[in-house]
């Protein structure tokens, strides 16, 4: 681990650390390999080829018996960054992104996790957001494209954390970019994001400043 990298996969050292992990996300990506779960014992299938084969990828334990009722944690592991937001991508991959390397609330930098991978050096794809936007506090939804929207975030005016930003990108999971994508007509700090029954995202809440909400819905 202690290794040097490119920028594009950087060290797990000294660094965040993601303290669990759902099995269903392992559900998933197998899932998403092909694989395939007997229909009548889907999560009971997870002690069997399921268990013995992907679960060696992430866990030290096999998943134990009352792991489709109840759930299961997996054992600690290394993380390039502080995960304030994640999103299951529909490629099975998990991108997270929030704060810089040390914990602070400078979303400069987002990273891109292959679960069939562990949580070797290797699994990670760490990069930095090259249009200049701090997507700490932002809000984000899939697209129909299989994209992922992120709308909005934090500038410290002052050094103090809490305005929101105009701006909103689009994060591409076919070659793990970034782009802006436009600027929303008020500035949001934490706001939501709802699919319409059309495709449209609706995009509403949120504040311009700690004092000030965001009060104007936009498509």
């Amino acid at each position: 681990m202690n290794q040097k990298t490119s920028h594009c996969q950087r060290r797990l050292s000294k660094k965040g650390i993601v303290k669990s992990l759902l099995l269903g996300m392992l559900y998933l990506n197998y899932a998403h390999a092909g694989n395939e779960l007997e229909d009548d014992s889907y999560f009971p299938a997870a002690r069997m080829s399921f268990g013995s084969q992907a679960n060696v990828r992430l866990f030290d334990e096999a998943a134990n018996t009352t792991a489709h009722q109840k759930g299961m944690w997996s054992t600690s592991g290394n993380w390039p960054l502080y995960a304030i937001h994640m999103a299951l991508l529909p490629n099975g991959n998990v991108i997270t992104y929030g704060t810089d390397e040390s914990g602070r609330g400078l979303g400069l930098a987002y990273d891109v996790w292959t679960p069939s991978q562990g949580f070797t050096d290797a699994s990670h794809n760490t990069l930095d957001i090259t249009t200049d936007t701090n997507v700490f506090c932002s809000a984000q939804q899939l697209l129909g494209n299989g994209s992922l929207l992120i709308s909005g975030g934090d500038q410290r005016p002052n050094g103090i954390n809490g305005a929101g930003i105009k701006s909103a990108n689009v994060f591409n999971p076919n070659d793990n970019s970034m782009s802006l994508t436009g600027e929303m007509n008020q500035q949001r700090w934490y706001p939501t994001l709802t699919t319409m029954p059309n495709g449209d995202i609706l995009i509403h809440g949120g504040r311009i400043d700690k004092e000030t909400p965001t009060t104007l819905p936009e498509l």
